[in-house]
């Protein structure tokens, strides 16, 4: 049994859905800022583990709380920044690296 990719109807064994619904392509950007704490045995091996970060989860919902139906992130290409760009044109969220240890 499989479903229909736009509609998500359960169909049958070679069904066809037709349902009214169309499909869209698009991308969007995203700037963000990511707070976090991490356990290592110096700020060296810390700043490794952060760089080496090779994964990216997102998980999008709708204001309850609920996963979106019907839509499907299908690529991100994204890098962490080190040091922000400097001039008089900022960007929400576009801030140097940085890390401290808790003491």
């Amino acid at each position: 049994m499989s479903s229909c990719a736009i509609c998500g109807k359960e169909l049958k064994k070679e069904e066809v859905c037709n349902c009214k619904s169309k499909e869209f392509y698009g991308g969007i950007s995203i700037t963000m800022r990511v707070d976090f704490a991490i356990k290592a045995k110096s700020e060296e091996e810390a700043k490794e583990k952060i760089f080496d970060i090779s994964c990216l989860e997102l998980n999008l919902q709708d204001d309850e709380g609920k996963k979106l139906k019907n839509f499907e992130i299908t690529n991100i290409d994204w890098e962490l920044v080190k040091s922000a760009s400097r001039g008089n044109v900022s960007q929400s969220y576009i801030e140097d690296f940085e890390i401290e240890e808790l003491k």
